[in-house]
């Protein structure tokens, strides 16, 4: 993958589930999933920790959308799926010109044309049972 914009880098290093990069390329001023951006790495860390623990090195983007027509219908985004288990975690990034302005989970995500496998653990970003 040519990384040409700040979107195309944020994809590349979810894939390789790296919160170092992540936080590097990530604007501060900016909230993710309404919330700081501090915030929203440690709870996509959580996610990663999971991902690996279900035995997986890295995940393998696929595009799609938001498939919810009372939520964010049609915005784009991508299912992470694990190289080796399909666990995964859906995200929608917006975004202008290649410039991040958001990210956040979609709980109705469909891959366009039809790539990824629905099968697999959902990992989701749980605000809830975050320690801090």
């Amino acid at each position: 993958m040519k990384i040409e914009t700040q979107v195309d880098a944020v994809v590349h290093f979810i894939h390789k589930m790296d919160i170092e990069m992540l936080n590097d390329i990530l604007d501060d001023k900016l909230t993710y999933q309404d919330m700081e951006k501090h915030r929203f790495l440690d709870m996509l860390e959580i996610a990663f920790d999971a991902i690996k623990r279900a035995g997986n090195e890295f995940l393998i983007p696929h595009k799609g959308m938001c498939n919810r027509s009372d939520c964010n219908y049609k915005f784009k985004g991508y299912s992470f799926r694990g190289d080796n288990t399909g666990a995964h975690i859906d995200l929608i990034i917006e975004q202008t010109d290649g410039i991040v302005e958001d990210i956040y989970e979609c709980d109705e995500f469909r891959c366009k044309p039809k790539t990824a496998s629905s099968t697999g653990l959902r990992v989701q970003l749980d605000v809830e049972d975050c320690p801090f």
